[in-house]
């Protein structure tokens, strides 16, 4: 998950983001869908900001902060929502992965929740490996990932510096992490 701040300005001192990603799994079959959920959240102050920290010219409302919000993923997008709206994301190949992004503005002490849908296959087998790609942002974040192998149990997740359960892993927003699952019995 990247965010690029659309407008030349420092307005992301106010910005958090909270990532969760559920992944619905079949080591049977390889078949993969996924939701990607962020919320974004600008603590800007509801009156504004002084221009020269929040001077973006592409929205009206003064201190709202507007965000290029980028997964990367091997899977195709089947449906983008920006606070339960269908969105139409920019989607783009690149070095077999696939970008998929929306713009989005956060306004002045609101939230701003994103919904990437997911979908695509891994090859059959026991074993699923998730790389997450580190962003260092200014506010420290959360990333929980919940996986749900649809067939089988699921064994404990191997993950260097993070903490770890059987069905969720809790990674760092700012450190790039391998996070590897196995499914046991039921194949």
């Amino acid at each position: 998950m990247l965010n690029r701040n659309a407008g030349p300005s420092k307005i992301d001192s106010y910005l958090t983001r909270q990532t969760r990603v559920a992944i619905d799994w079949d080591p049977r079959t390889g078949t993969v869908d996924s939701v990607a959920s962020v919320r974004l959240r600008n603590s800007a102050p509801e009156g504004g900001v002084n221009p020269i920290i929040g001077g973006s010219r592409t929205v009206a409302a003064p201190g709202s902060n507007v965000t290029d919000l980028t997964v990367l993923t091997p899977f195709l997008v089947e449906r983008v929502t920006v606070d339960g709206v269908g969105q139409a994301p920019q989607s783009l190949l690149e070095d077999g992965l696939w970008r998929h992004s929306v713009r989005v503005a956060v306004p002045p002490g609101g939230n701003t929740d994103v919904v990437f849908d997911l979908g695509g296959r891994v090859d059959p087998g026991p074993e699923y490996r998730l790389m997450w790609l580190g962003q260092p942002l200014v506010n420290p974040g959360e990333v929980l990932v919940d996986m749900r192998p649809t067939s089988g149990n699921l064994a404990e997740a191997e993950v260097e510096d993070a903490v770890s359960g059987r069905g969720t892993t809790r990674l760092s927003q700012e450190a790039d992490a391998v996070v590897q699952w196995r499914a046991e019995g039921d194949r």
